[in-house]
C-alpha cells in the first residue's frame, strides 16, 4: 500500500503556435516557485512529482504531470491553481483525488541527473586529481556520461539567481516498493523516494 494518499494531475494542452517544450518550461518554472514557497511556509517540501507518460513517443515527458502527497492538506497548501493562473490556456489543473491503491502497478523514482559541465573541463580536472588516469581516458568517460544523461527527457529552465539557462534532466528508475525517505527537492524530485505508478 502506498504511503502517498492524494494526488493532483496537471494536464498540458497542446496549442498551435506554442511548442510543448515551452509549456513544460513555463509550468515547471511556476511549480518550482510554488514548491519553494511551500517549503518556506511549512519548513519542508512534502510534495512529489510523477510523470505518468514518461517516455511518450510524441513528447518524452508526455502531457501530464502528477503531484503526490501523503496528506490532502499538503496539496491544498501548495495551491497550484494560484501559481498556474496565468497558464490556464496551456495547463488544466485537475481536482485533488485519493490515490487509487488498487490501480497501483508499480513504483518509480523520478530524480534529477546533473550534467556537470563540458566533458573537456571535467576530464582536465579528473586527470589533474588522479595520476592513474590519462586525460584521454578521463575525456572518454566524461563524454559517455554526458551522452547518457543527454538522452534523458528534460525541461529547459532559467536560474532565478543567475539568469542562466539550464536543462533539468529527469530520470526514471523502476523499483519494487516505496521507502520511507520523503525528502523532495524544490523540483518535486528525489533520488531515493519512489512514488506509485498508476
Amino acid at each position: 500500500m502506498s504511503q502517498f494518499h492524494f494526488y493532483q494531475d496537471l494536464e498540458l494542452i497542446n496549442q498551435p503556435g506554442i511548442s510543448l517544450g515551452v509549456v513544460w518550461s513555463k509550468l515547471y518554472t511556476q511549480l518550482h516557485i510554488a514548491l519553494a514557497d511551500l517549503k518556506n511556509q511549512i519548513g519542508k517540501q512534502p510534495v512529489a512529482v510523477s510523470f505518468p507518460e514518461y517516455g511518450d513517443t510524441t513528447f518524452p515527458l508526455g502531457f501530464k504531470l502528477r503531484l503526490l502527497a501523503v496528506n490532502e492538506d499538503e496539496l491544498h497548501a501548495l495551491n497550484i491553481s494560484f501559481w498556474l493562473s496565468r497558464l490556464t490556456d496551456y495547463v488544466k489543473v485537475k481536482p485533488i483525488r485519493m490515490v487509487p491503491q488498487k490501480r497501483i502497478n508499480g513504483y518509480a523514482i523520478f530524480g534529477r541527473k546533473q550534467v556537470k559541465g563540458r566533458p573537456e573541463t571535467i576530464a582536465k580536472r579528473r586527470a589533474r586529481k588522479d595520476p592513474n588516469i590519462s586525460y584521454e581516458d578521463a575525456l572518454q568517460l566524461a563524454s559517455q556520461k554526458n551522452r547518457q544523461f543527454s538522452q534523458l527527457p528534460y525541461v529547459s529552465l532559467s536560474s532565478s539567481t543567475s539568469g542562466q539557462y539550464f536543462k533539468l534532466f529527469i530520470s526514471r528508475k523502476e523499483c519494487s516498493a516505496e521507502n520511507t525517505d520523503m525528502d523532495f527537492s524544490s523540483y518535486g524530485l528525489s533520488n531515493q523516494c519512489a512514488v506509485p505508478i498508476f
